[in-house]
């Protein structure tokens, strides 16, 4: 069984490394560490200008529990092996060790990086010292080993998981956020681990559910694919088309003239694929959300400006989206006609997707120079990218035919 899992870490490992290459390309990565730079820097400045307020520990505890809700057990298991590990069921004890072993250094990862995050911002909210905050750092590790280890048992005990989810630490982080002392937090915890740990044979007893454990790996697995699919193709979630009547009065309006056929295509392709509308709406309401608590005169147009490139770097994909439909290779278009109408759709959609972001600014109280600032250099990089940029990739994509 520990071979079998060896095997499946390996397999997982290596589709999604192939996965995080093409989200992290060249552009992206760029992208990202002027989008993580920006936000630390708005970060850095709101810390300067928070005061001590009651309900601040109460946000300071949310942002916690969040925190430790991030990363499941990763048994890797698959449909079929209710059928062909039955006969190894009474050894499915060590394949769950192995991968609790497994699902454990990348769980303490996101821990300590969110902790040491929120550091400063639990430092003014629970109106605590330094030294003192540290100690959440292995209270957070003791409690994510006793998440994972929870969830394993589980799947032979079948018992609720949200006392160790929510109940207990909510209860550590308020009584010892009154307390002013988070060294007691981690004792306390300890203590729980202790008393956890102490009966742990007793949920070992019953019979392994496959269904359950399946059905969890499956939506974990599921939630990974769709991160990736916000930024490249993925094989395992096809795309939907959805009439989306509401848009019928758009479509009305296209025109419907020879010199405009890939305009409708194309602008029908985007907004009744569920792959390039999901697409957009969730990369937007990421980007507003963000636009709305920075207001950095350099800051936030560069930001900005990165949202939008990275939203219609995403979209180039759609120019190509019909090439395999031998029809739109019989009718006589003339490709320049095929470029011109796509530049249309992204000089539109962009402008869309701007005028949004730079609302959002404004409503979060972004002062006016900010504003024209991001105006200009937004405007400056939808003609760079629409006129550009896209004949530039489309040509190169050409060429590797």
């Amino acid at each position: 069984m520990d071979k079998l899992f060896q095997q499946r870490r390996q397999k997982h490992m290596q589709r999604m490394f192939r996965y995080l290459r093409l989200v992290f390309n060249d552009q992206f990565t760029i992208a990202f560490v002027f989008l993580i730079g920006g936000l630390g820097y708005w970060y850095a400045g709101f810390l300067q200008t928070l005061q001590y307020a009651w309900w601040e520990k109460f946000i300071a505890m949310f942002l916690m529990i969040g925190l430790l809700q991030f990363g499941n057990l990763a048994t890797l298991l698959k449909p079929a092996d209710k059928v062909f590990l039955l006969p190894q069921e009474i050894n499915m004890e060590r394949y769950l060790k192995a991968a609790l072993r497994h699902s454990l250094w990348l769980s303490l990862l996101v821990q300590v990086v969110g902790v040491v995050c929120l550091l400063p911002f639990i430092e003014v909210a629970f109106q605590a010292n330094f030294i003192e905050t540290l100690w959440l750092i292995p209270t957070f590790i003791v409690f994510k080993v006793l998440i994972l280890y929870d969830q394993m048992q589980s799947y032979y005990s079948h018992h609720n998981l949200l006392w160790l989810r929510l109940a207990l630490p909510l209860l550590t982080f308020a009584l010892f956020g009154v307390r002013l002392d988070m060294a007691w937090a981690f004792i306390f915890i300890l203590i729980a681990a202790a008393a956890r740990f102490g009966v742990r044979d007793k949920f070992w007893n019953g019979i392994f559910d496959w269904n359950e454990a399946i059905a969890i790996e499956s939506g974990r697995q599921l939630n990974m694919l769709r991160f990736f699919n916000l930024f490249t193709d993925v094989p395992q979630i096809g795309g939907q088309t959805k009439r989306r009547i509401w848009l019928n009065f758009w479509f009305e309006r296209l025109p419907k003239d020879s010199q405009h056929v890939y305009t409708n295509l194309y602008w029908r392709g985007l907004l009744r694929s569920s792959e390039y509308f999901g697409l957009i709406v969730r990369l937007t309401a990421i980007g507003a959300l963000i636009a709305y608590f920075v207001h950095n005169e350099i800051v936030t147009p560069v930001i900005l400006a990165l949202i939008l490139y990275l939203i219609g770097i995403q979209l180039l994909p759609l120019y190509h989206k019909y090439d395999e439909i031998v029809f739109t290779h019989l009718y006589p278009i003339d490709p320049k006609i095929r470029q011109n109408n796509f530049k249309q759709v992204m000089v539109k959609v962009l402008s869309v997707i701007g005028i949004i972001l730079l609302l959002a600014n404004l409503v979060g109280s972004a002062p006016w120079s900010t504003f024209f600032i991001s105006l200009g250099i937004i405007i400056v990089e939808i003609v760079l990218f629409s006129y550009w940029l896209v004949p530039k990739r489309i040509a190169r994509k050409e060429l590797l035919k």
